[in-house]
């Protein structure tokens, strides 16, 4: 089954959360549309359908800061409609980004 950008982003912020240490995000709702892009991006290059499964997988590899991540959009995302330059949080120090999530 295939999941729209909306299902996708509504299932990956239903328990929402902070993820301060994350550079695609700082939580679920602004890292569920990196999740999203990487896993149309899977489903593209392995012909295999998105499952919640696939979501919750990118999902964790975004919040954790795993690599794979930006190398997927900087190498494939331009050819799936997606510009990496817009999937990362950047311009802030690491305390901006505890100040930003309360943690100061």
């Amino acid at each position: 089954m295939t999941f729209t950008e909306q299902q996708s982003i509504e299932y990956l912020t239903i328990d929402g959360g902070r993820v301060p240490c994350s550079r695609y995000g700082y939580d679920s709702t602004s890292c569920a549309p990196v999740a999203y892009a990487v896993a149309v991006i899977m489903e593209g290059e392995t012909g295999e359908p998105m499952s919640l499964d696939d979501l919750d997988s990118m999902m964790s590899l975004v919040v954790n800061d795993h690599d794979d991540i930006e190398y997927m959009l900087r190498e494939y995302g331009t050819e799936y409609g997606f510009d990496w330059s817009n999937y990362f949080e950047s311009g802030y120090s690491d305390s901006e980004w505890l100040e930003l999530v309360g943690q100061t």
